[in-house]
């Protein structure tokens, strides 16, 4: 058995809206409140594919990071994952985000 160290260098960006209004119960007298306990959750996954046949990709594991939005300084995260101890595998993970614009839905 051996170990390879391997780094990559991976940065993916995503440009994402929420529409709070279907998900969640929004008080407009307080909507920075029904803001506050909207929680928020992204879901890494660890994928392992094996070289011989190079098309199947088997799960290897996950991790749930819970965020906490505030709506006047936003959330901004940069933290480390650890995967599991089996696999040795991390990631330097970083998230940022702000309110940009509270619009009124459509209402028909």
């Amino acid at each position: 058995m051996f170990f390879i160290n391997v780094n990559l260098y991976i940065y993916i960006f995503l440009l994402f809206l929420l529409l709070m209004i279907k998900y969640f119960t929004v008080d407009s007298r307080h909507l920075k409140e029904s803001i506050e306990r909207a929680e928020f959750s992204l879901n890494l996954e660890l994928w392992f594919g094996d070289q011989a046949t190079g098309t199947s990709l088997t799960l290897a594991s996950s991790r749930v990071l819970q965020l906490n939005f505030h709506p006047g300084r936003g959330l901004h995260y940069h933290l480390p994952v650890l995967f599991d101890y089996f696999h040795l595998s991390a990631v330097s993970v970083g998230i940022h985000a702000s309110l940009v614009a509270l619009h009124q839905p459509y209402i028909k």
